[in-house]
């Protein structure tokens, strides 16, 4: 537990209104652990895991991003 593990795979969704493009891209963390997800603009999203790395289980876990119009990101624990 709190390992970094390469091979886990993401997805971000975009929390879009009525009449705004919808956004979801997946992801796969590199050898230290971290997933990019590349430019994202400001919102909300949702964040889960969709694959665990071969001999794993795959967390049953959200979280949500937001970024703000500055560009600030901050994430919380999806309830």
């Amino acid at each position: 537990e709190g390992k970094t593990l390469q091979g886990a795979k993401f997805k971000i969704t975009k929390q879009v209104k009525e009449g705004e493009q919808a956004f979801t891209k997946e992801s796969t963390s590199d050898e230290n652990g971290i997933v990019k997800f590349g430019q994202l603009s400001e919102g909300t999203y949702l964040i889960e895991e969709t694959e665990a790395p071969l001999g794993y289980h795959k967390l049953n876990k959200k979280w949500v991003l937001v970024i703000d119009a500055n560009g600030n990101k901050k994430v919380y624990n999806h309830r």
